[in-house]
């Protein structure tokens, strides 16, 4: 590859299947120059990744990958996938790893796909650190972790072990803010191919064409969010209880659907956004706790809630909204949900 990919690029050109081939070569080769790297992604970012462009890059990656899951397990319940694509900047707790505790103790089994932060202070894999979890656990493990527990993470860094070829590119530009189209593939690089997911996004020009390309990625059924804050343009990559969130669904039979919601679907106060902000992979595995552990009873639990009953809902367990929040309610005043954090510690060594 050279610099005039980045000028057909900026020149608002879409690349094709087998361009997006090469570039990933380029980009996950130890030996290239970080320049073009970030040169690359910068120019990519700055005219937008197109829908076609993501699913290539996700058809191109997935192809490399290993499933960690036997087909006889995958086919035996609802698989499930919670988690968003970074880059809201927003600076909230971990809310998505929380969700995966209490979408598993209602039933589901989840399959977590997650990173270090690199838009964030503290990404899933730190805050999962941080609590303890083996991050790393050999693949071999995680039928026996997903069997016991109902819930597995699978560090992307395993599954993808020349992503470090650009971590250090991913870094650079989230210091200018700038993030990648590596945070947009993320939620859809799940080796296992989960039948049902709940994906954030920042974007909501991307909510059709995320829901589109899950689709093509073998899903049965999921929910692409976007939540927004209460007077402000800002976006975060979550169901929002600090305003309006709208939401694409694909349904089993194809079809999209569109439509907003607000905290009032669930049954809940609005919260501010300064009441649902995290820290650093310390302050947010605090956080965490304190919500599966039932002693914080405040706007952050309402915001696992809300999320847990949307991933509820996307995966059929929950009917609705309101029913979907009876559930992850009782997940967490039950102790399964904090139980299935204590399972994931022990099993994941």
């Amino acid at each position: 590859m050279n610099d005039i990919w980045i000028r057909r690029v900026l020149s608002g050109e879409e690349l094709s299947r087998q361009e997006i081939q090469e570039a990933c070569c380029m980009l996950l080769d130890e030996k290239g120059a970080p320049e073009m790297k970030a040169g690359f992604l910068r120019g990519l970012h700055r005219r937008g990744e197109t829908p076609s462009e993501i699913a290539s890059f996700a058809e191109v990656l997935l192809e490399q990958s290993i499933n960690p899951v036997p087909a006889a397990l995958r086919h035996s319940g609802v698989l499930l996938d919670v988690c968003g694509t970074g880059g809201d900047g927003l600076g909230l707790f971990n809310v998505s790893t929380a969700v995966m505790f209490v979408a598993a103790a209602c039933g589901a089994l989840v399959v977590k796909i997650g990173n270090r932060g690199f838009t964030s202070r503290s990404g899933g894999a730190d805050v999962l650190e941080a609590l303890g979890v083996n991050i790393s656990m050999p693949i071999e493990r995680v039928p026996i972790v997903l069997e016991s527990t109902g819930c597995v993470f699978l560090f992307a860094a395993t599954y993808y072990p020349a992503f470090q070829a650009v971590a250090a590119v991913r870094h650079l530009l989230s210091r200018e803010n700038i993030p990648t189209v590596f945070n947009l593939l993320g939620p859809l690089l799940n080796p296992v191919r989960p039948n049902y997911q709940l994906v954030g996004v920042c974007d909501p020009l991307l909510m059709e064409s995320y829901a589109y390309i899950l689709g093509l990625l073998g899903r049965k059924a999921a929910w692409v969010v976007c939540g927004n804050v209460e007077s402000s343009d800002k976006v975060m990559d979550e169901v929002s209880i600090a305003g309006q969130t709208t939401v694409c669904t694909l349904q089993q039979d194809g079809r999209k659907r569109i439509f907003q919601i607000s905290p009032r679907y669930f049954g809940i106060a609005a919260a501010r956004l300064s009441d649902l902000l995290g820290g650093d992979a310390g302050e947010n595995a605090r956080i965490l706790l304190n919500i599966l552990k039932g002693s914080d009873c405040g706007p952050r639990r309402n915001m696992v809630l809300a999320n847990a009953a949307a991933a509820l809902c996307a995966c059929k367990i929950a009917t609705n909204l309101l029913h979907g929040v009876e559930l992850a309610s009782e997940a967490i005043n039950s102790g399964e949900a904090f139980l299935r954090l204590q399972k994931l510690i022990k099993f994941s060594y």
